[in-house]
């Protein structure tokens, strides 16, 4: 007998009765093939149906099937997207280990979507994502400790997880390494500084070039090597942080 997930790998190519089999596999109650019927849904645009078969692996304690429930009610007008109902379901796959849940336990606690502002609770489920090598939670811990929020100010910490996201190919990650060489965190020249003056609302939150007056900040080799990797004097300030809420298999 076909798994929950060779019925569904055939069934998105056509094959109906993968699809009947996979069908009859969700209605015995099988969580697997709940979720995977559910995905299936989704990727059609049918999100009703989608949001059904979640709801059913959700309540067997699917990590996955609950991640993406969490994000249908957080996106999906069709089933009236709630953010409250979001959180509780992120939390609950955070809980069992999925990494994409525990990020986006993080993001919420961090902008006061569903739950109470709480930074250092965004950076504790930061850290689990990113311990998993989650890119998007390390960008975001590495921007928390660069800027000393919901964690003590550790610029070397905050490049360290930057790093981690870079070598992924995290563009942001990139660039937000290449802005901290600019503004002197290295030890090297101010060489944008003068020119980003008018991009300085945009990172408001963040802590402001450390040398004035020719005062250098003096950085381990260490960080100073993992900037240099990806230092390029035209890039932008960014200063962003990721949000990721795509569904999973």
């Amino acid at each position: 007998m076909k798994t929950a997930y060779e019925l569904y790998n055939l069934a998105i190519t056509g094959d109906k009765q993968s699809l009947t089999e996979l069908t009859k596999l969700a209605e015995a109650n099988d969580a697997q093939a709940q979720s995977n019927l559910g995905l299936m849904y989704q990727e059609e645009k049918k999100h009703k149906e989608a949001f059904k078969w979640y709801q059913k692996a959700a309540d067997q304690g699917h990590a996955k099937a609950q991640y993406n429930l969490a994000v249908m009610y957080y996106e999906d007008a069709e089933v009236e997207g709630n953010h409250e109902k979001a959180f509780y379901w992120f939390q609950k796959a955070a809980n069992l280990g999925e990494s994409s849940a525990q990020f986006n336990v993080g993001m919420m606690y961090q902008k006061g979507e569903g739950v109470k502002q709480d930074l250092a609770e965004a950076a504790k489920w930061y850290r689990k994502s990113a311990e998993q090598g989650k890119a998007s939670a390390q960008l975001n811990l590495g921007m928390m400790y660069i800027s000393g929020r919901g964690v003590r100010q550790n610029i070397d910490e905050g490049a360290k997880w930057l790093s981690k996201a870079a070598d992924q190919g995290d563009t942001t990650a990139k660039a937000n390494l290449a802005w901290l060489i600019q503004q002197g965190y290295c030890g090297l020249p101010m060489l944008a500084w003068t020119l980003s003056r008018g991009r300085r609302t945009a990172t408001r939150d963040f802590p402001s070039p450390p040398m004035t007056s020719g005062h250098i900040v003096h950085c381990s080799a260490s960080f100073l090597r993992r900037c240099q990797d990806y230092y390029n004097p035209f890039s932008a300030s960014l200063f962003e942080v990721a949000s990721d809420r795509k569904s999973v298999v």
